[in-house]
């Protein structure tokens, strides 16, 4: 049933799909898959500005699990498309807590990778006693380093050749720092300029995702592809700017509020997006996890030894809970 190399699982055939109105002008896309009776798991997909894929559904046995998935606001197939109005983190978790209410869900496994790890951890420390367990991977802390360190400071001793690419697109009249660059190129930039720094961040970002040698090359994209990428890398930077709606530190400080849910932290040791010591200081700070680092693994969660891992920890969780 699961595949030889990835460990995955399957595709299984969506049972309910909609659009919930959460208020605000938005309605937030979700989906169901697996097991109607199964153990209810929410997935909180990575970004900002990307939205759920069928692939974040292969971590989960679908015999075993109710596998819930949502579009966060302004993302994939939420309306409207590409709004930062009254798009903050505070929003996103609170859409998450609607979810489960309007699904009669009493409780839930919780699941996020990179800047859904963030959503997933704060989501666990607000609404506590509603997750059931807890698993994160790719961890992204959201804050000065982590940001910094996405946007060159940091990554950039790692890809110095395609650091200078980068900064050659998105530095303009004498600026001197990639992140606010970016941020004032897609937030205040003509379409034509907003379209050339997100095809350049994009490249960027990319080259750290996974062990291999980034192949993705702007110039083989589609004009709706573009399109969506520049809006996708909009929201990115509307979040940036804000420092991600939360306090400099506030996941590692509040950890002490997920002391009594168990569950796992997953981690490419060789991550460039998301270095590990994030990880591992959620691990160190959270008594009630299992930390996993994973060898030969960056970013991309689809890594064949990086699956593997999740999908353990998930079948665990299944396990223990489905008897």
């Amino acid at each position: 049933m699961r595949d030889f190399v990835t460990g995955l699982y399957p595709l299984s055939e969506l049972f309910n799909t909609g659009h919930l109105d959460v208020g605000e002008g938005h309605k937030v896309y979700f989906s169901e898959s697996g097991n109607l009776k199964g153990v209810p798991v929410v997935v909180f997909h990575g970004g900002p500005g990307s939205q759920s894929k069928p692939k974040h559904a292969q971590i989960f046995n679908p015999e075993k699990y109710r596998i819930i998935m949502f579009d966060q606001r302004g993302c994939g197939e939420s309306i409207p498309a590409g709004s930062i109005e009254n798009n903050t983190t505070q929003d996103l978790l609170a859409d998450a807590e609607k979810l489960r209410v309007h699904l009669n869900v009493e409780k839930w496994h919780v699941y996020g990778s990179s800047w859904g790890s963030t959503l997933a951890l704060l989501y666990a420390q607000t609404y506590t006693d509603r997750v059931a367990s807890l698993v994160v991977s790719a961890v992204f802390l959201a804050d000065n380093f982590s940001a910094k360190w996405m946007n060159g400071e940091g990554q950039n001793y790692m890809y110095p050749a395609e650091y200078e690419e980068f900064k050659s697109v998105v530095l303009k009249n004498g600026e001197t720092c990639t992140r606010a660059a970016v941020i004032d190129g897609l937030l205040n930039g003509h379409f034509g300029r907003k379209r050339e720094v997100s095809n350049a961040f994009s490249k960027w970002h990319l080259c750290g995702m996974n062990m291999e040698k980034s192949t993705f090359d702007p110039e083989l994209m589609e004009h709706d592809e573009i399109e969506h990428a520049v809006w996708m890398n909009y929201i990115f930077a509307h979040y940036d700017q804000n420092n991600f709606f939360i306090d400099e530190g506030q996941v590692i400080r509040d950890m002490d509020k997920l002391k009594d849910i168990k569950g796992y932290v997953v981690q490419g040791r060789f991550d460039m997006c998301c270095p590990p010591k994030g990880a591992f200081d959620v691990a160190s700070a959270w008594p009630g996890c299992e930390f996993v680092p994973v060898q030969e693994a960056s970013h991309s969660t689809g890594a064949p030894h990086f699956s593997q891992a999740l999908v353990n920890a998930t079948d665990t969780i299944a396990d223990r809970f489905s008897n």
